[in-house]
């Protein structure tokens, strides 16, 4: 592969990249899809989100004070441990992703119903942005090896 003078990044054609951001774009839907769609109805009951499991409830708790006092986070928890309360040690970024994300989709004030099912699909779409790294990683190591190869059989 040649290098196109603009650093180390080999120049592609814009049929070959316009198919790798489809198939990405494909995968990412794919993953999106199967971390989603099956637990849909397990979720959204009657106009109302009903989270599994007790961590998500609390995340989704320490979400609604941080979307109402947005940047900044409890760390301090007075409900924990009753009746001393704890602090917090769990890192804030999942939780101030999801309120950063509501607060963008509401246009700076979303409604209950909006932060709880951003805080819903947040884990799925999480999981189908690894495609994203995935792929990127996958296209330096392979062609990488592909230099080395084409390296090994020149005179």
């Amino acid at each position: 592969m040649t290098s196109g003078g603009h650093g180390k990044w080999p120049r592609r054609n814009c049929r070959e990249e316009g198919a790798h951001l489809l198939a990405l774009a494909v995968a990412f839907a794919a993953a999106l899809y199967i971390r989603g769609a099956p637990h849909v109805d397990d979720v959204f009951r009657d106009g109302f989100v009903k989270f599994q499991g007790n961590d998500p409830w609390y995340h989704m708790r320490l979400v609604d004070v941080t979307v109402r006092h947005f940047p900044r986070r409890v760390f301090y928890d007075p409900f924990a441990n009753l009746p001393d309360g704890a602090h917090l040690a769990w890192a804030p970024l999942p939780d101030q992703l999801v309120a950063g994300a509501a607060l963008v989709l509401g246009l700076g004030a979303p409604g209950q119903g909006l932060v709880d099912t951003v805080g819903a699909y947040f884990p799925a779409v999480l999981g189908a942005a690894t495609v994203v790294p995935v792929y990127v990683l996958g296209r330096e190591v392979l062609d990488r090896r592909g230099e080395c190869f084409q390296r090994s059989r020149s005179p």
